[in-house]
This record gives structure tokens, sequence and C-alpha cells, in this order.
């Protein structure tokens, strides 16, 4: 089985999916009219190298040409599977729960793989992954991390990065949904000078489209950049993808329309879930929210949401993660209001099964006392 969200392929029906935490307003308009423009594009290869994507994505980062190496993927997973066999480390090191991809690549390269839990609930212990950096060590991070929503600030992944660059290891930093968070400056180290490191990024997430498969990432080794993209294929970046990622940053008013969607929407979710007493959760620095079921088990919620057409992601995949526990996106007012409602049934459905069980012990009581 994929154990990823977003699989809404297995439904002949239409779903509403919160198992993908993806940017409900979709596609930037300015990426749309971009294709119609260069639709003649399409007729003639890419360009191998890709300059005008990589300098673009220099120039939104704030990078000076020549400043850092940009590696492409055909999405960010290709990245973070082709950076495995590039490094060839002697352990890949996973704080867990986290994105299960960084499981596979290390798998895929047959390289040892150590899962460490770092992430409590409502508590992240960093310090236990610095007990485990040994020698030649690859370690894996997501900042803001998945599934947790956690996300931690620079000096954390500086401390990490010393122990890595002292064991003549590696570490790999997945970003992917930092965008969300407007923290770059607090929490990302993308503009220091750090030879064992890789930055993740990609367009799927905040720009609304995992259909165009854009992952890039920033490294100041220009040898690794040498070894990782010998590993990958020749034209592997379409032109929709190559043109998205020149020009989705550049659409100012659709990242107004995000920062203000995430913070009403988020908010409305927050403050209905406070008000459904079965359900705990993780506030959350990115764009999905973690919940811990005190009554039924993720699956059996999501039996009861299948009836509502509603998706959610399940905790398989997520090592570290416990049968109860389930991640939501943060998606558009309307399916966020039929989540809540759909939430708000189970708790009416356990409060009267509840209610019907005292009434059976009652009259259980009852009949006792009657016959002694």
């Amino acid at each position: 089985m994929y154990e990823h969200g977003g699989n809404i392929h297995l439904y002949e029906e239409p779903m509403v999916d919160f198992s993908a935490n993806i940017n409900p307003l979709g596609i930037p308009p300015r990426v749309k009219e971009k294709w119609i423009c260069h639709m003649e594009e399409l007729c003639v290869y890419p360009d191998p190298e890709y300059v005008r994507l990589k300098k673009a994505l220099l120039e939104k980062h704030g990078f000076f040409q020549g400043e850092k190496e940009v590696v492409l993927g055909n999405g960010a997973v290709e990245l973070l599977r082709k950076i495995v066999p590039a490094v060839n480390p002697k352990k890949v090191l996973i704080p867990c729960p986290t994105f299960g991809e960084y499981r596979k690549a290390a798998e895929g390269a047959g390289v040892l793989v150590e899962e460490v839990l770092v992430y409590e609930w409502g508590h992240f212990y960093p310090e236990r992954l610095l007990e485990r950096i040994e020698k030649g060590t690859l370690l894996f991070l997501c900042n803001p991390n998945n599934p947790t929503g956690t996300l931690m600030e620079k000096e954390v992944i500086l401390k990490l990065y010393e122990k890595i660059e002292a064991m003549k290891g590696f570490l790999v930093l997945d970003e992917t949904f930092l965008d969300f968070t407007e923290k770059e400056h607090w929490a990302s180290p993308i503009k220091e000078s750090l030879d064992r490191m890789l930055v993740v990024r990609a367009l799927t997430k905040y720009y609304g489209m995992p259909g165009v498969r854009l992952g890039y990432g920033f490294l100041t080794s220009a040898f690794l950049k040498k070894s990782l993209e010998e590993l990958l294929e020749p034209w592997h970046i379409n032109t929709f993808a190559e043109i998205a990622g020149k020009e989705a940053h550049k659409d100012v008013a659709y990242k107004r329309r995000t920062s203000a969607w995430l913070q009403e929407e988020k908010t409305h979710l927050e403050n209905a879930l406070e008000k459904i007493s079965f359900l705990d959760w993780l506030p959350s620095a990115a764009n999905f929210i973690l919940l811990k079921s005190l009554g039924p088990t993720a699956e059996e919620i999501q039996a009861h949401l299948m009836k509502k057409k509603v998706l959610i992601r399940l905790p398989y995949g997520f090592h570290g993660l416990s049968a109860q526990e389930f991640r939501i996106a943060v998606k558009d007012h309307a399916a966020n209001s039929v989540l809540i409602k759909a939430l708000q049934e189970i708790e009416d459905n356990m409060n009267k099964n509840k209610k019907l069980d005292q009434q059976t012990q009652d009259r259980i009581k009852k009949w006792s006392e009657e016959n002694v």
C-alpha cells in the first residue's frame, strides 16, 4: 500500500480530501497566464541546464548568481531519494514521527536506518538526535515537521549541524512547508554557507500544484551538486514545471491571499476542535493539524467520515504515531465546515451511546436490587 495522502484516485466519487496538505487556492493565476503565453515552448526540448529557472530560484531566495548551487528535482521526493546515494553515508538518522519518504530513500540506497522518537505529544527532544549522530551519519530533518507541525528555530538546527560537521556527516533539511509559516529568518539556516547541508523546497504545497512536479535544493558544495545531478535523468523537469518555477513566487497577490486564508481558516478549525471533547490536537506552524482521539481509533473515525465523502490522513507510514492519531489539512471554509460537522456527529453518537450504556446499567442495577 502506498502510504501517502492525496490518493483520491482510489474513489469513484468526489472526496473532500483532508489527507493532502495542499493550498486550496490552487495554482497562482500568474502561472496559468504564463502557461498560455508560452504554450509554443512545448514544441521544443527544455534547456537541459535549466539556467533561467535556477537563476529565478536564486533570486526568489535573495541569492546572487553563484552564491549557492541549485539542484532541481521532479518533486522534492526525487532529491530526497537521490541525495542518499550521492552522499553515501554509513547511517541515515531519522527523527520520528516524520515524513515516511526519508526511510524509503535510505532503504532504497541500502543504507542502515536508525529512527529516534523526538516528537512526543506536545514535546520536542532534539538532544536525542545529538546523542545518535556518529561518523558518516546523514540526518533528515523536516521543518516544520510533518505530521506534528513543530517548527524548529535556526539555532537548534545549527547545533545539530555542528555535530554533523564534526562527525563528517550530512544534513538534509526539508523545508517544503516553511513558506506557510512566514518565519524563514527565524527558522531557516538557508542563508548560511554550510558545506554539509542540502536545503530542499518545492512548489507542490504552497502553490497548490502537486500535479506539476518541481522540487529544488540549495547546496554550497559544487562537488556534491555534480554528484547529485549525475544521478538525475536528463530533461527531468518539464516545460510546465519550468515556467511555474520561474513565475509562481512573483504572484504577490496570491501570497497575500494565502496568508489571509491560512490565518482565518486555521483559527476557525482550532476554535471548533476545542469544543469537541474526544479530540486533542497540537498547535501547528504549518497548514495541517495533528489530532489524537481519546475514544475511537483513527480508522473508526475515517469509517464514519467516509459516509460524508471526507478523507483524513491515517497514521500509517508515520513511525511513532498511535492508532488514535491522524492528520488533517487546513482547507477552505466550506470544506472545513463539512469536517467539523462530521466530527461533531461522532461526538454526538458517542454521547448518545454513553447515555444508553448508563441507562442499561441503571436497569441492571434496579433489577438486581429487586431480585435479591
